[in-house]
């Protein structure tokens, strides 16, 4: 249909159709434009021009080469919007395509005649809508896709009963059902899936990041014109069957959903010199305008998930209430027991509902029967207290993502090591450089991630001296979570667990003992006072076999990490090793290592650790 719609043009002259034309000058000009690049998705380069589109679909351009020639489909969407109405109304270019319509006449002397568009007005809402968001989901470790976190968009609606019903513009990977995420993992690091924007009520979202994945969610809402917001949404009506290519580090929500403010802004929010996409620079970016542009967000909201809601509220409970929640998680009895029944009234109606919190995001962990069934007989106590609104808990919203640590670092320091583990020759003194593109780790300021945790990717360390430089370690993938009980009761906590895939030496003191590893650890945590985590964790390490060092063996660790005071954190750790096929059955290990300061943009750390030999030092590390 785009063709015939283009070829169609191309003879209106022949019949004598006037023609509301572009000069080849305009063309040319509006055709480079950044914001008409965006509106067609093209690629944009650090070195190479850009020179096509992300969409697949041929059906979005009406141009035959409009995929790969913007100047082309600039003026055959010019003459598309020329051509005469027929029966039909919501088939012509001013109605599949008014983002372009809106675009044009805002930047040339077009004027374009008024076409009755009812699918998209239907679909648009424009006079309901008076806003848009820009939303973060935190990330979480039972998925890959969702390890660096979520965003999409939401049309705020004015008068509207309810926020729920608000929709919402999602972007992601058509993913076959029950996808094994390693499979997951695979196919989208290698663009294997197809993607789309979209559109349902935000009501979904929260029970989908909120009520099954118990993640936070924070709404960024965005200072735009009328024009703007008439702008986005009009584009999403476009894109709405457009398919794209979905890649996991780069092509992916972070990216697409930000191309879509890049019709209205020149911001860059996804860097070009970096090969991968992370939904918190896009809101680092949003919240850190250049000072000759106008700040994008105006406000910023805060949706707590259901276990965070439940820690909350047992925070908030008495010491008599605290008592009888801990009696529930041990499946004790406490409905219609005197305890229960010595409460006030409202304090009543307040455990009730605090165990239904605890049930439900309880039936998220685990989906068990028995925790349906006590959620069942929950309702029924509750409805014997009537109708009456949930007893809501106010409480200060934590720092909200864009404050928390910039992805990437890059360190410089230096570190003594002694030669032999008997430490009888001098230490030698080394420079070490560490390069780490994302994301955070143990040290990291812990906001709009889980606490506890670190997840690293492509993490390097060299070390350098006046005569070589070597890598001491590459970790492809570093993954650790660290699950703490935040009430002290049964089942308000999940296992701790490590996995790593990377590359070191082996020995401080070997030549030629590069390895290649796979460690996997899993493990319990506990707090220790309000800033601090203890932590056991054991497993076992596969490697390659390097100058009769084995391949791999069986290991524990155990330590503690977490903030010594509001200017300092620690992570420390002791491990022990039992090798298979090695020469030497058993090593142990440990470390320290501090960092001082909660700028999101440097730190200084020291450090010590003890593997074959005693190594320490310090360094200086800036983040982007």
């Amino acid at each position: 249909m785009r063709n015939s719609l283009f070829l169609f043009c191309l003879i209106l002259p022949v019949f004598g159709y006037s023609q509301n034309n572009l000069s080849n000058e305009e063309l040319s000009r509006l055709s480079s434009n950044t914001e008409w690049l965006a509106l067609l998705h093209y690629r944009q380069h650090a070195v190479l021009t850009r020179n096509s589109s992300y969409i697949v679909n041929d059906e979005f351009f009406l141009h035959p080469n409009g995929k790969f020639d913007a100047k082309a489909e600039l003026e055959a969407t010019v003459s598309a919007l020329n051509a005469p109405v027929k029966t039909n109304t919501n088939k012509h270019a001013a109605c599949l395509f008014p983002a372009r319509r809106l675009w044009i006449e805002a930047h040339s002397s077009m004027q374009i005649s008024d076409v009755a568009c009812r699918e998209y007005s239907d679909w648009a809402q424009l006079d309901s809508v008076d806003s848009i968001s820009m939303v973060f989901a935190t990330g979480h470790f039972k998925n890959p896709a969702s390890f660096f976190g979520h965003n999409f968009l939401k049309l705020n609606s004015k008068g509207s009963e309810s926020y729920l019903l608000d929709p919402s513009i999602n972007f992601g990977a058509k993913i076959p059902p029950n996808e094994n995420p390693l499979f997951y993992l695979a196919k989208g690091i290698g663009g294997v899936y197809d993607a789309q924007f979209t559109r349902e009520p935000f009501y979904r979202f929260l029970a989908k990041y909120g009520e099954q994945d118990l993640r936070d969610i924070w709404e960024y809402r965005l200072d735009l014109s009328p024009h703007q917001r008439h702008l986005i949404i009009a584009h999403l009506w476009e894109v709405k069957d457009a398919v794209f290519p979905y890649y996991f580090f780069r092509e992916n929500c972070a990216y697409q959903i930000a191309s879509v403010l890049g019709i209205i802004t020149n911001t860059e929010f996804v860097p070009q010199y970096l090969p991968w996409a992370m939904p918190i620079t896009v809101f680092d970016r949003m919240m850190n305008a250049p000072a000759d542009q106008q700040a994008l967000v105006t406000q910023v909201d805060f949706y707590q998930s259901r276990r965070t809601e439940f820690q909350n509220r047992f925070a908030k409970s008495t010491a008599a209430e605290k008592r009888l929640i801990t009696r529930y998680s041990n499946d004790e009895t406490v409905l219609n027991t005197e305890s229960f029944e010595a409460l006030p009234r409202d304090r009543q109606i307040w455990l009730i509902d605090t165990l239904l919190d605890y049930v439900h995001y309880r039936i998220r962990e685990d989906d068990l029967l028995s925790d349906k069934e006590r959620q069942r007989q929950l309702l029924l106590a509750r409805l014997k207290f009537g109708t009456g609104a949930k007893q809501e808990v106010e409480v200060k919203p934590p720092v909200a993502p864009h404050l928390g640590q910039r992805p990437g670092i890059i360190s410089l320091g230096a570190v003594n090591r002694y030669i032999d583990s008997d430490r009888n020759n001098a230490a030698q003194r080394l420079g070490v450089l560490k390069i780490r593109p994302a994301y955070y780790d143990f040290l990291g300021l812990p906001y709009g991630r889980k606490p506890y945790s670190s997840f690293t990717v492509l993490d390097s360390t060299f070390t350098f001296s006046d005569d070589n430089v070597k890598l001491e370690r590459i970790d492809l993938v570093n993954v650790s979570s660290l699950s703490t009980n935040h009430t002290g009761i049964k089942n308000d906590k999940a296992l701790s667990w490590h996995a790593r895939i990377g590359n070191e030496r082996l020995s401080n003191t070997c030549k030629d003992c590069q390895a290649w590893l796979l460690d996997w650890e899993i493990g319990k945590s506990f707090r220790v006072g309000q800033r601090l985590v203890a932590f056991a964790v054991a497993g076992a390490r596969l490697q390659e076999n390097r100058q009769g060092r084995g391949f791999g063996g069986l290991q524990l660790h155990a330590g503690i990490s977490g903030r010594l005071a509001k200017q300092i954190f620690v992570h420390a750790s002791y491990g022990l090793q039992e090798h298979f096929n090695a020469r030497q059955a058993y090593s142990e290990e440990w470390s320290l290592e501090t960092r001082f300061g909660q700028s999101r943009w440097w730190d200084i750390r020291l450090g010590a650790t003890q593997r074959d030999t005693l190594q320490y030092g310090g360094s200086i590390g800036l983040y982007w």
